[in-house]
């Protein structure tokens, strides 16, 4: 695995070094996708190669300031009333682009994430409302809608158990 990252590493340092010798809108438009993406080391390499590029006269794309900061637009948790398994939702957008992450964790197999996967465009629109209408009609399933600050402590303590996907597809998301 350290092998794989080092790669990563080294591979994201080389395109951040041709685009900032690049000097052109282009190699500024790469800097800023890998400024946003990536290791944290190789984030701060792009920032600051790009940061020299726009210093230099070069002008950011006009997408730039939004790359990697979409707005939250609703969040939402639920789940059977039993506890062995809950979902949690998030809904953001980009201006005019919407996608939803959606992150299922077992409690059974001890809080870890199991399982999740992103819907964008109209699904992602309408993902909260068609969860929200399905369960209300089961008594053994709760629904609630939550802040950012709920929805940061409930991927957090998520994020923080093993993961535990079982099923060959749950392993791949």
């Amino acid at each position: 695995e350290q092998d794989r990252i080092d790669a990563r590493i080294n591979l994201l340092a080389r395109v951040i070094a041709h685009a900032e010798g690049m000097a052109s809108s282009d190699g500024l438009s790469v800097l800023r996708v890998c400024e946003s993406l990536g290791p944290d080391v190789t984030r701060a390499a792009a920032g600051a190669a790009a940061a020299r590029v726009a210093a230099a006269g070069v002008a950011d794309p006009p997408w730039a300031a939004a790359i990697g900061r979409p707005t939250l637009l609703r969040a939402w948790h639920y789940g059977d009333v039993f506890g062995s398994q809950a979902s949690i939702g998030a809904q953001f957008s980009y201006p005019g682009r919407d996608h939803a992450l959606m992150i299922l964790v077992d409690y059974g197999l001890g809080g870890g994430i199991k399982d999740c996967w992103v819907a964008d465009g109209r699904a992602a629109r309408d993902l909260r409302d068609v969860i929200g209408r399905t369960l209300g009609q089961n008594v053994d399933a709760f629904f609630d809608d939550v802040d950012a600050a709920t929805l940061a402590d409930l991927l957090g303590a998520a994020l923080a158990a093993v993961p535990c996907p079982v099923q060959e597809d749950q392993i791949e998301d």
